[in-house]
């Protein structure tokens, strides 16, 4: 889900500042297959490619370069084995991929930098190889069509079934985003393999990267395009870069500026632009109909359009697009605002490269696309959008008086402008606001009140009925919060996949078992997981895990589980409670000191002593975990070190 991206050409003098640095502290990598949340295996190999993954592939996302393969030199990983780092050179280029297998989601994700040392431009076929061990039904695209040698404009991903007798998942690929300067050719050897090449054009030191990713997914039937998106979806997330540098992500190629950064400015611009058919290059273009395109420079003296909201003079330089119409015309502004309305404009005209000039009059005009401009993708409005059903979308100022009352399922959530992300309809959600937040929640709601006050940057300050807001959306910073999910941060998901970052809000749950009532403190279960299959049973069975070891199964006594989220509290039924997770328990503080005066005992002079403390430590698990770390890095008996070390190993 983080403005990026993209190749900047720089002089060979720069080019070393701009290559992907790896982050310190990593190992030498170890390539052990690992299975995800949904039980597909994931068999990376020395060369960065997936092996035979769930007994589907004969290798995925093995790479070649003008048409010859790349030899990584150095192989390294993230400790936790949570990312991998290949290095190499492959005649006068450098090249690295970052690799992250998310075994959360499920899914792989590859970060492909290649730096052109030549010293000279270079065209580059970089092609990514796909390959199946059993013929595959045809790939079908997230627009719905079936994959040709092209994507269409639509198009960022494909998905590839199974053939009818041959068994397996189903394999996803994310490829490109929309607006993408850089797209990849599609080419398909009889549903057997699969190769996505995009062509790169580098100046001398310059440095490009391309971000692709896959997923393994039990699908039974053939999806159409709306399936296929939602399929795709948590690829096209924040969480999918999340680990990638603001820097690096700069150089990105094959998506827009702002698809992984949370800044609506540029998804916003080519969303626009697919609706008129047009693409943007460094002339402005005007279109007449499916084939007129007619390429020059446009001018006006004054150009006037008239919204619901009220009156706006246009500087033309502002302008990205204008859609005419004798009743209602469309505008786009370069920084991602829309206007919606009637149009006027003085001096409208279009000089052609031949020296002719067209004269143009608002209510004749068709579309008129302009050029891109250096820069263009950084202009963001000061805090965010309103978009409204009429068609307008006008950027908005900070105000931290703005809260947002946002009723759901199970409560009210007061939410602040500065815990925003956005806040609008999905296909999933026909009805009432999909709500993310900066914290990782994210939930269904229907806003309270009859209107809601902006500060827009056209109108002034203005009031916007909740019947009218079709979506909010909030500008992010540069080089801010990544908006995935956080590991550090407890939290709850309820039914529909619905989140909230929080705890169960009560000091006991009471599991039934067969042996009576078992009482948990709340804030020492680590996590609590509904292993129910049906969801609409009204007694599910839990299971927990307790920090400090072990684990409990049953049923809850209470029927309604108080959950505290951003300062409210949910009443939420337990047929509702999917999972629960807390990262660090609330801890008690005579086991704080039990489990100091079992560390001391690992100095004793008694092996027999030092072995019992070790036995109790490593029954007591992960609660033993931050005194631990403490011990290992300040101790300086080597032995306390090895034993407080071989314990913290034991719990990761």
């Amino acid at each position: 889900m983080k403005p990026r991206l993209f190749t900047i050409a720089l002089a060979l003098l720069l080019a070393p500042a701009l290559r992907a640095v790896p982050p310190p502290g990593l190992v030498e990598a170890n390539f052990q297959p690992v299975t995800d949340s949904l039980g597909f295996i994931w068999d990376l190999d020395s060369n960065g490619s997936i092996n035979q993954g769930s007994s589907i592939f004969s290798s995925v996302f093995s790479v070649e370069l003008n048409g010859s393969s790349i030899s990584y030199q150095q192989s390294m990983m993230a400790p936790d084995a949570s990312e991998f780092f290949l290095t190499g050179k492959s005649n006068r280029l450098d090249v690295s991929r970052r690799i992250k297998i998310d075994q959360k989601i499920g899914f792989v994700r590859y970060f492909d930098t290649i730096t052109n040392n030549s010293g000279a431009p270079q065209t580059l076929r970089y092609a990514v190889l796909i390959n199946f061990n059993n013929q595959m039904q045809g790939a079908i695209t997230d627009s719905g069509s079936v994959l040709t040698n092209a994507f269409g404009p639509k198009d960022t991903g494909f998905i590839v079934m199974p053939g009818q007798n041959a068994r397996g998942p189903s394999a996803i690929f994310l490829l490109a985003g929309r607006g993408a300067k850089v797209r990849p050719t599609i080419q398909n050897q009889q549903n057997y393999r699969f190769t996505a090449t995009y062509n790169l054009k580098f100046a001398a030191g310059e440095t490009i990267s391309l971000a692709y990713a896959g997923g393994q997914r039990a699908v039974t039937t053939q999806p159409d395009g709306k399936a296929i998106a939602k399929l795709l979806a948590p690829l096209v997330s924040p969480r999918l870069l999340a680990e990638i540098p603001a820097r690096d992500r700069k150089q990105l190629a094959n998506f827009a500026p702002g698809v992984f950064s949370g800044n609506a400015t540029a998804p916003a611009i080519a969303s626009f632009l697919d609706g008129l058919g047009v693409e943007r290059g460094p002339t402005d273009v005007l279109a007449i109909g499916d084939t007129t395109r007619l390429k020059g420079v446009a001018s006006c003296a004054r150009l006037e359009i008239e919204t619901p909201r009220g009156k706006a003079t246009v500087q033309f330089e502002d302008i990205a697009a204008v859609q005419g119409g004798r009743r209602e015309a469309r505008v786009l502004l370069r920084d991602g605002q829309a206007l919606a309305g009637k149009l006027s404009a003085t001096g409208l005209k279009f000089a052609l490269s031949t020296g002719t000039t067209i004269p143009l009059e608002a209510a004749q005009l068709d579309r008129l696309v302009m050029r891109t401009i250096p820069g263009e993708a950084q202009l963001a409005a000061p805090w965010g959008f309103v978009e409204t059903f009429e068609g307008d979308r006008l950027a908005v100022k900070p105000n931290p008086a703005l809260k947002l009352r946002a009723t759901t399922a199970w409560g009210v959530r007061e939410v602040t402008a500065d815990e925003l992300v956005a806040c609008g309809p999905t296909e999933e959600t026909p009805f009432g606001f999909q709500v993310l937040l900066k914290d990782g929640s994210h939930f269904v709601a229907f806003l309270d009140g009859d209107e809601i006050a902006f500060d827009t940057t056209l109108f002034g300050k203005k009031n916007f009925k909740v019947s009218e807001i079709r979506q909010i959306a909030v500008t992010q910073p540069k080089e801010t919060d990544d908006l995935g999910e956080a590991p550090e941060r407890a939290k709850v998901v309820l039914a529909g996949g619905q989140i909230f970052s929080g705890q169960i809000d009560v000091a006991e749950l009471h599991f039934l078992s067969p042996s009576g009532v078992i009482p948990v403190a709340a804030n020492l279960l680590r996590t609590l997981r509904n292993t129910s299959d049906d969801a609409t049973a009204s007694t599910p069975v839990f299971i927990a895990e307790v920090w400090g070891g072990g684990s409990i199964a049953g049923t809850l006594r209470e029927a309604i589980v108080p959950v505290r989220s951003g300062g409210s509290v949910f009443q939420v039924p337990v047929r509702d409670l999917v999972d629960a997770v807390v990262p660090s328990p609330a801890m008690p503080e005579r086991l704080r000191d039990k489990i100091s005066a079992l560390i001391r005992e690992l100095a004793h002079p008694d092996w027999e002593k030092r072995e019992a403390a070790s036995r109790e430590l490593g029954e007591l698990g992960a609660m033993t975990h931050k005194q631990l770390e403490e011990i290992a890095k300040q101790t300086t008996d080597a032995e306390v070190r090895r034993r407080a070390q071989a314990l913290l190993d034991a719990v990761r």
